[in-house]
């Protein structure tokens, strides 16, 4: 995919829709500049688990997924965010990561572990969206506020 010019790749704030539909991240600044990404929706059609049940730690397997950081840590690189970490609630993993900007509704995220890198092309969240299959979950935070 191409990199429009125009778009700074810096800017990944916003809501994002997984390549896969499946979740809608929320990017917001962490407080220091840099993004966080929190999982604010997830798909009523695809997700089978509200919990983080793929979690090693036990103690951490009954937290709600909605409300979940799931990106963090990142630091400015040239043509977007590096170095920070993205958290694989499927898998129970967290990887390293990088995300950038690369069209005006469209990110790109890369998790990476050793050399072993996949990516992703999320596009922008639309402004409706099924109710999410997680919100009566006892514990769960209702669905992003901002929208």
């Amino acid at each position: 995919m191409a990199q429009d010019t125009a778009v700074d790749g810096h800017d990944v704030y916003g809501r994002w829709l997984t390549e896969d539909a499946a979740a809608v991240i929320t990017v917001r600044d962490c407080g220091d500049g840099s993004p966080c990404g929190t999982m604010t929706w997830l798909n009523p059609d695809t997700t089978d688990a509200c919990r983080d049940r793929a979690n090693p730690e036990a103690a951490l397997q009954d937290r709600p997924l909605l409300g979940l950081v799931m990106l963090d840590g990142f630091e400015r690189g040239e043509d977007g965010w590096r170095r920070g970490q993205i958290y694989h609630a499927e898998r129970g993993k967290t990887y390293r990561a990088v995300i950038r900007r690369t069209g005006a509704d469209s990110a790109q995220v890369k998790g990476c572990l050793a050399f072993f890198c996949q990516s992703q092309d999320w596009t922008r969240a639309p402004d409706t969206l099924a109710r999410s299959a997680c919100a009566a979950e006892p514990g769960a935070r209702p669905a992003d506020p901002a929208r």
